[in-house]
């Protein structure tokens, strides 16, 4: 209620109580938030990330760390279904994950801006002079220290929920008069396809992450499961 009465609206990390109210000095100065964590004291900027300070104690360290979720799902499974009409057949086969929780390693590598190396074009939008709003935070290259704007928190965690076509085939049986007329007894031509559609809100490339070390799903972005197409020919004499 203060902040909001002197006019001040601050979107770099301050210091804050537990009624969200800006903590000023004896000069009437907002105070800096920092981070206090294995000998390391690096007092926070403009466009620098903002974690939430749980304990509102003015520092970022082992005393903020949250649970974030579960990598083990609440439901996995699969099912089928076949329809028939007439000389077609239509069998679908799909799979899914709810509950679980991924750690978007991929993306937090690709948004650090910690080096030189390639990155995603998300950080474009990176905040660079006072008074940017963005997701995105500022460039901090490893040249003075550690990045402390691409730490592990729920920015990088995200919903593994899924559901995947895992398998479609579409079959024509050739009417047995027909065959007939060649020899046949019967004919039958079919498509199919794997991993046809995946639905999703995660924004890596494949939900369907193992889990690594400690039971923790790590996507670092590996290659997703490809698309198969095949076209048979049944042919009974």
């Amino acid at each position: 209620a203060a902040a909001e009465a002197r006019g001040e609206n601050y979107t770099c990390p301050v210091v804050r109580d537990a009624n969200g109210n800006v903590l000023y000095d004896s000069k009437g100065n907002p105070l800096q938030m920092y981070f206090n964590y294995g000998g390391i004291s690096y007092a926070f900027t403009g466009g620098d990330v903002i974690y939430e300070d749980v304990n509102n104690d003015g520092q970022i360290n082992e005393l903020d760390i949250v649970y974030l979720g579960n990598s083990n799902p609440k439901f996995n499974g699969g099912w089928g279904l076949n329809f028939f009409y007439g000389p077609w057949t239509l069998k679908l086969s799909f799979n899914y994950r709810l509950g679980n929780k991924i750690v978007n390693m991929a993306r937090l590598n690709n948004e650090s801006m910690r080096s030189n190396t390639n990155q995603s074009a998300a950080v474009a939008w990176r905040w660079r002079k006072n008074g940017d709003i963005t997701e995105i935070p500022r460039a901090m290259n490893s040249s003075i220290g550690s990045s402390y704007n691409a730490l592990g928190s729920d920015r990088y965690v995200e919903d593994g929920d899924y559901m995947r076509l895992q398998y479609a085939q579409i079959t024509y049986s050739v009417p047995a008069k027909f065959c007939k007329q060649f020899g046949l007894q019967s004919l039958r031509l079919s498509a199919s396809a794997n991993n046809l559609f995946c639905w999703t809100k995660y924004t890596g490339v494949d939900p369907e992450v193992s889990y690594g070390s400690w039971g923790v799903c790590y996507d670092n972005s590996k290659t997703p499961k490809a698309k198969s197409f095949t076209l048979s020919v049944n042919i009974g004499f």
